[in-house]
């Protein structure tokens, strides 16, 4: 049985250099947040490409995943749960 490894680092400006060159040099997959325009994603990819050509990996050899936010506030104006009326 195949287990993978997959490490969440490196999505915001206080990103661990030291988790993003762990997961270049160990894990099979990289999970970062996506939080608004496809531009947010430009520093993080450029950090893990760098972190992958210090160790010597093909950064395309390392999955990328992305959890993606999303919200609908026209959907939660009834919710308890909602901003809107906590």
């Amino acid at each position: 049985m195949e287990v993978l490894l997959a490490v969440g680092a490196g999505n915001d400006e206080r990103a661990d250099d030291r988790a993003l060159s762990l997961t270049a040099k160990y894990a099979d997959l990289w999970n970062t947040g996506y939080m608004g325009k496809p531009e947010t994603m430009t520093e993080p990819l450029a950090k893990i490409n760098a972190a992958c050509r210090d160790a010597g990996r093909d950064r395309a050899t390392l999955g990328i995943t992305a959890l993606i936010g999303l919200w609908f506030p026209d959907l939660q104006q009834d919710s308890p749960a909602s901003p809107a009326t906590r």
